[in-house]
């Protein structure tokens, strides 16, 4: 395992459900401070969002206060209005980040590991578990809250 003192992480984190807190938990353990990146309103009509018919439904703000009560999270940093993988550049660089992680199903990983490569950042993705109470998503919340409700 690659270990770097510093971990940055980003995402939406809407709706927070336990697959969201192993991602956190996971990217934790690759460093001793961990530095997570909500995403802001308006990145959230992405290709990926459109295609799964949904756009996101707790704001910027109360996503981060959600996430920060986890208490996983050393920093938590409010993404401006920029488009992947610009909108975390300056935050990287700035927080002298050492391990960028990165969830398997981020639309925007390529754009990623690239800006890490250029910066001498170590790039991890983490797998997603679907097993038992991990086999969860913001989508198939909302999708089951459609179709029960």
């Amino acid at each position: 395992m690659h270990r770097g003192e510093r971990v940055f992480c980003s995402g939406t984190f809407d709706l927070l459900h336990p697959g969201h807190v192993k991602f956190l938990e996971e990217a934790a353990n690759y460093g001793s401070d961990l530095f997570v990146s909500i995403s802001p309103d308006s990145n959230l009509i992405t290709k990926e969002h459109k295609k799964r018919g949904r756009q996101r439904v707790l704001n910027q703000i109360v996503r981060a206060f959600m996430v920060k009560k986890l208490e996983i999270a050393d920093k938590i940093i409010l993404q401006p209005s920029l488009i992947p993988p610009y909108n975390v550049k300056g935050d990287l660089i700035l927080d002298r980040i050492d391990t960028y992680v990165c969830s398997e199903d981020d639309p925007f990983k390529k754009e990623y590991k690239k800006l890490c490569k250029e910066l001498g950042i170590i790039f991890i993705i983490i797998k997603r578990d679907n097993k038992g109470i991990f086999d969860i998503s913001t989508t198939k919340i909302i999708e089951k809250i459609k179709n029960d409700y």
